[in-house]
């Protein structure tokens, strides 16, 4: 088994897991936004939000929060993949994907929401904006 260690990762892979632990353990306190999770806590929000920044979360209230919530830890500690450098060709060809769905997409909803007097020229006008931004025409 190859043993990863976590500090040897790059600071930006870092604290994209370090958010999700901290966005799970919002989730499982049943609260909105970090201040409230700094009452429960017991600490400065500054201090949640520099667990974010510097991509280092100490154990304790993760372990805090299984003891007091029920969530498990598997949950609670479970990481994100995370793509460090993305191919290019795979980019675009996702991008075009997700564009056709979106196309797809947004003209059914057109159609549904048509009314007698046709289709609202400004939900048009941002369902093709929307489709050049997906596709990368801007």
């Amino acid at each position: 088994m190859n043993k990863v260690n976590f500090k040897n990762k790059p600071l930006k892979e870092r604290r994209i897991i370090v958010r999700s632990i901290i966005a799970r353990i919002l989730k499982a306190y049943r609260v909105g936004n970090v201040t409230a999770l700094a009452q429960l806590l017991d600490c400065n929000v500054g201090t949640i939000k520099n667990w974010g920044c510097s991509g280092r979360l100490p154990m304790d209230p993760i372990l805090q929060c299984h003891f007091n919530t029920g969530v498990s830890l598997s949950w609670l500690m479970q990481t994100p993949r995370v793509i460090s450098d993305p191919n290019p060709d795979e980019v675009k060809r996702l991008a075009e994907f997700l564009a056709s769905e979106l196309d797809i997409a947004v003209r059914y909803q057109l159609i549904v929401e048509k009314s007698d007097n046709g289709l609202d020229i400004l939900a048009t006008d941002l369902s093709v904006n929307a489709l050049k931004w997906i596709r990368l025409e801007h």
